[in-house]
């Protein structure tokens, strides 16, 4: 199994990217915010999850750790799968996902995308107990980011060019100053 590719990334891709190792392209499915930051020619490494199916085999890649360990571990939980995964880690980082499970924070899980009332239960009651102990109080106010990033949405801006902008935050800020600095940055 491939466990980590290190290249330059030679194409970016609607849904990840192709990362030229040695003359040869490997086509990494990465998260939302990863893929906004790419650049052509950029060197890049990454932590690598092979999925192996009747059909393909997908690589999913992770600039950090948290983030190949807790993509992992939501996969392992009856109903999410690769995409719902990636999706979650598109819109929070492991930390705040982390938190929100360790806290059973259903409401705010069930605003990531692909998740319902039911998935969020049986998330929480699979991945509380093994989660809880590594839980990190998260630096940005997660309600203020999620309602931020529904305003942006709903003015029609995608999630990369919304992640890209509001990853880099790193303060507590009101949902009013979060989109007052996107709105800025987006224009």
């Amino acid at each position: 199994m491939i466990a980590w590719l290190g290249g330059k990334v030679k194409y970016i891709l609607s849904d990840g990217c192709v990362l030229e190792v040695n003359g040869v392209g490997y086509k990494v499915v990465l998260d939302g915010r990863l893929r906004a930051e790419l650049r052509i020619d950029q060197p890049l490494e990454l932590l690598i999850h092979t999925a192996v199916g009747n059909d393909a085999i997908t690589l999913y890649g992770f600039k950090r750790q948290a983030d190949y360990e807790l993509f992992g571990r939501l996969i392992t939980v009856s109903g999410i799968g690769a995409k719902t995964a990636l999706g979650m880690l598109s819109r929070m980082t492991a930390e705040e996902i982390t938190s929100a499970i360790a806290q059973k924070n259903t409401a705010l899980l069930t605003k990531l995308p692909g998740l319902g009332k039911k998935s969020v239960e049986r998330l929480i009651l699979e991945l509380h107990d093994k989660l809880e102990a590594t839980a990190v109080e998260p630096t940005v106010d997660q309600q203020s980011m999620r309602d931020a990033i529904d305003a942006l949405e709903a003015l029609g801006y995608s999630q990369a060019e919304i992640s890209s902008v509001l990853s880099r935050i790193d303060e507590p800020l009101s949902t009013e100053e979060l989109i007052k600095l996107a709105l800025r940055e987006l224009h």
